[in-house]
């Protein structure tokens, strides 16, 4: 029984943030999964976002901390999120 015991725990899964479950890479009910394969994408609810930007002299004078904006994603197809 206690073997039994460790062996549920050892096929059990718990993701290390908290999160969104946004691509599941094994689809296939008892799929074996090499050691160190992605088999999971979670998108982290917790995290704040974090971005790096070029802003022309011209603009600095009117940009203030705290202050919203809006961003361009590229690899998103352009879609807008406001911040």
């Amino acid at each position: 029984m206690r073997r039994l015991g460790l062996d549920v725990l050892r096929t059990s899964l718990k993701a290390p943030v908290r999160g969104i479950v946004n691509k599941l890479k094994v689809t296939s009910l008892g799929s074996i999964v090499q050691p160190g394969r992605d088999i999971i994408e979670i998108v982290p609810m917790d995290d704040a976002l974090h971005l790096e930007t070029r802003i022309r002299p011209r603009d600095v004078a009117s940009i203030r901390p705290g202050q919203k904006a809006s961003i361009r994603l590229t690899a998103s197809d352009f879609l807008i999120y406001d911040a």
